[in-house]
């Protein structure tokens, strides 16, 4: 729905502040079907496992206003507590496995990067801020690149260069 098609009108698209308004809209939409899916299937979740009405009773907390109602979210909401707690076990399994890291590289997008400017001359010369997909997009390619120059082997005569310096 958001991207420029050349054989569509792009009202949506040239809606400038409207589109990041559709574009959370949508999101929430999105994340409130997947919490409604949640709660509605416990037993999948195997949500019988955790006994917290058995534990709020054993406290003493028999009043059910007090209690709620309850529902595990899995593991895969990333939203979630769970799913914090599982990055974080991957990231000490990684470092476990090979080691701390040497570096941390933050990567930010530019909005005056050349292929945000052309896109947007091209179709129409709106603000980069008013085209947030295009950002995104952009961004994506700039850091799939940066990943496959780390990714990327050095010829044996670099890599003998760097040891010896």
């Amino acid at each position: 729905m958001i991207q420029t098609r050349l054989n569509q009108g792009m009202t949506l698209v040239k809606g400038g502040r409207l589109l990041h308004q559709y574009v959370v809209d949508v999101f929430t939409a999105i994340k409130e079907d997947w919490l409604r899916w949640a709660r509605n299937n416990q037993d999948v979740l195997r949500a019988e496992l955790n006994s917290n009405v058995l534990d709020a009773v054993r406290k003493g907390d028999t009043d059910a206003k007090i209690i709620g109602q309850r529902f595990i979210l899995p593991p895969s909401f990333t939203g979630g507590p769970l799913y914090l707690v599982e990055k974080y076990h991957d990231a000490m399994t990684i470092c476990r496995e090979y080691g701390n890291s040497d570096l941390f590289i933050t990567m930010t997008a530019n909005p005056n990067w050349r292929e945000i400017k052309e896109h947007l001359d091209r179709y129409g010369g709106d603000s980069p801020s008013d085209r947030p997909d295009i950002e995104c997009r952009v961004f994506k390619m700039k850091l799939d690149e940066l990943l496959k120059d780390f990714k990327k082997e050095l010829p044996s005569s670099h890599t003998q260069q760097l040891s010896t310096e």
